[in-house]
């Protein structure tokens, strides 16, 4: 399985969108696609949960950044939660750590709070 999507309602009325897998040139379409469903049916906030995920190249990034712009122009926004460490330092190098905005880290198979 390369890609895997769930979105499903999150508690605090935000919908919470499971990634499991890569996010490449060849996946990452379907992200997309998920993003346009939810904010196409009133769903603004979202939450990507990327806790599951094995790794991003920049088509991943593109995307993430694009499901921003989409929230943000319904008068939602998006941000990343569970980042993978390897993907933590890749945003951090491209500035994108200081666009999307990051709630959880994930190393070592365990949950660190923002900005540690």
């Amino acid at each position: 399985m390369r890609l895997a999507l769930e979105a499903r309602p999150g508690s605090d009325g935000w919908v919470v969108i499971a990634v499991r897998g890569e996010l490449d040139a060849s996946t990452t379409a379907a992200l997309g696609q998920c993003i346009v469903d939810q904010t196409s049916h009133g769903h603004a906030c979202l939450r990507v949960d990327l806790t599951a995920s094995s790794f991003s190249d920049s088509s991943g990034l593109a995307t993430l950044l694009g499901g921003l712009r989409r929230a943000e122009a319904a008068d939602g926004t998006l941000e990343l939660d569970g980042v993978p460490r390897r993907l933590r330092d890749i945003l951090s190098m491209t500035g994108l750590d200081r666009t999307l905005l990051i709630r959880g880290t994930v190393t070592a198979g365990s949950r660190t709070a923002p900005g540690v």
